[in-house]
């Protein structure tokens, strides 16, 4: 396998024939002539940059937890904005006690479908309206929380995809610990607006995963809360006095909106933090492992499509990611002096020079 970072990467690939075997050629899509949809989008983060054309796109995430390469995955599959659809869209700004006012406003506009990026965002538009269908992309088991019957056949208004991230978090540690052997010492910084433990199942549901595999490699595990944006730097403060040799972040949409300063943060007190999509990796982490969220993301337009042609929510499953990714960020571990096993770096699935 090539590290360099130019060009198809194995996940690239793995992402084409997913999306090959879900669809027909997006090229031979069309849509209904003289409709123009509505679409309501909720998410957390505002984007920022466009998303490019062509193979590149495949690649591109957007900004996480915006929700935006729904938008671009909708161009392909041969939606217009402004011309075959409208989309309405509505950001919490990370602040999860706006969600309820948003998915009102949403819903009054009466689109056709709705989007909500993340667990917090579908449940309240499921609590907004229970006839518009709403897709959702989230970390959070939609069955557990009661928004779907079942992954098979969810039965009412909510389908989408479950990213399974929780699954993903003692693997992340296990990684994190090859990539610096020795490792006896970690934190955990959750950085959630409005949260504290046993408030969130989702990050209950990842703090237990980390914990029990920290018991089994014999490591021990710091937490810290972050539930504003100063109260980032006043967490980071407080494991580095724990003295902890890296740092685990989980995907919360406030930690995403907080991507880039929690990086400038580990370079600046040299410690290495894993994240869990490939975009914290790009941010300057040194790692990161979980689902390739730009295909969850298309496979997520994709049902839209389905939806705005006919197909009803409650009879779309749930699904699952199959493939996840490592990313390795070699300059960043250059940075802070960690030299990554040559092993751990034949398992990546991108290694950013």
């Amino acid at each position: 396998m090539s590290l360099d970072t130019t060009g198809m990467d194995r996940r690239t690939f793995l992402s084409t024939i997913g999306l090959g075997a879900l669809a027909p050629p997006l090229a031979a899509q069309t849509q209904p002539a003289g409709k123009t949809f509505k679409l309501g989008l909720l998410a957390t983060n505002r984007p920022t940059g466009q998303p490019p054309t062509g193979p590149a796109l495949s690649r591109w995430t957007g900004t996480p937890g915006s929700g935006e390469t729904i938008v671009a995955a909708l161009i392909e599959l041969g939606y217009v904005e402004g011309r075959n659809i409208v989309i309405h869209r509505r950001y919490s700004d990370a602040i999860p006690g706006r969600l309820p006012g948003l998915a009102a406003e949403l819903v009054g506009l009466r689109p056709d479908v709705l989007y909500g990026h993340g667990g917090g965002a579908a449940a309240a538009l499921q609590s907004a309206t229970a006839t518009i269908p709403i897709v959702t992309v989230t970390g959070t088991d939609l069955v557990a929380e009661g928004l779907a019957a079942s992954l098979g056949r969810p039965g009412g208004n909510v389908t989408g995809i479950h990213a399974m991230q929780p699954d993903t978090a003692g693997k992340r540690l296990a990684l994190l610990r090859d990539a610096i052997p020795g490792l006896s010492r970690v934190g955990l910084l959750c950085a959630v607006v409005g949260s504290q433990p046993g408030a969130n199942q989702w990050l209950d549901d990842t703090l237990r995963d980390t914990q029990s595999v920290a018991r089994a490699l014999d490591i021990t595990i710091r937490i810290a809360w972050a539930d504003q944006a100063g109260g980032v730097d006043a967490a980071f403060a407080a494991l580095n006095r724990e003295r902890v040799a890296a740092m685990l972040i989980p995907g919360t949409g406030f930690a995403s909106a907080q991507r880039d300063h929690l990086a400038d943060l580990a370079r600046k007190h040299r410690i290495p933090i894993a994240g869990d999509d490939r975009s914290y990796a790009e941010a300057g982490f040194l790692m990161s492992y979980g689902p390739f969220f730009g295909d969850l993301l298309r496979r997520a337009a994709i049902y839209i499509d389905k939806i705005l042609k006919g197909a009803k929510p409650a009879d779309l499953p749930i699904e699952q990611p199959t493939v996840f990714e490592l990313v390795i960020n070699l300059k960043t571990a250059k940075t802070l002096g960690v030299t990554i096993p040559q092993s751990l770096l034949l398992r990546a699935d991108q290694v950013i020079q």
